[in-house]
C-alpha cells in the first residue's frame, strides 16, 4: 500500500469512528446541529463534541440520518480497517468479520456519501 493509500483509509477509519461516535450520541449531535447558525458552526459544535478532525466533522454533519442505522456494519467496518492497520490482512473472505450483504450495501452508501461531500450539505436548514 503507497503512501496516497494510507493516507485515504487513514481519513476513512477516522470518518468512520466520526459516525459511529454520532451513533451513539445521535441526541447531543442533533442538538448541536439544529443550534448551529451555518453548515462551519454546525461542523465546529460537532468536531468539539465528538473530539474528531474538521473533516471527520463535515462527514458527520452532511451524512443522511438514514446512515445510522448501520452502527453494526460500522463497527465490523471499522474493525476490518483496524485489523488491516494492525498487519492482520484476513485474506480469506470467509474469516472476515464483515456481512457479505453489507458489502453492496456500503458500495452503495459510500458512493452517496461521496457524492453528498461534493456538494453543498443537505441535512441542515
Amino acid at each position: 500500500m503507497n503512501a496516497e493509500e494510507r493516507a485515504r483509509e487513514r481519513d476513512r477509519l477516522e470518518r468512520l469512528r466520526a459516525l459511529l461516535a454520532a451513533r451513539n450520541r445521535i441526541e447531543d449531535v442533533a442538538r448541536e446541529v439544529v443550534a448551529a447558525s451555518s453548515d462551519e458552526d454546525a461542523a465546529d459544535r460537532v468536531r468539539r463534541l465528538l473530539g474528531c478532525s474538521e473533516i471527520a466533522a463535515h462527514h458527520v454533519i452532511s451524512t443522511p440520518l438514514r446512515m445510522y442505522r448501520r452502527g453494526d456494519a460500522l463497527e465490523r467496518e471499522i474493525a476490518d480497517i483496524e485489523q488491516y492497520w494492525n498487519g492482520v490482512v484476513l485474506l480469506d473472505p470467509a474469516a472476515s468479520t464483515r456481512d457479505p450483504a453489507d458489502d453492496a450495501a456500503d458500495v452503495a452508501a459510500h458512493t452517496e456519501l461521496d457524492a453528498g461531500e461534493q456538494g453543498p450539505s443537505r441535512n441542515l436548514p
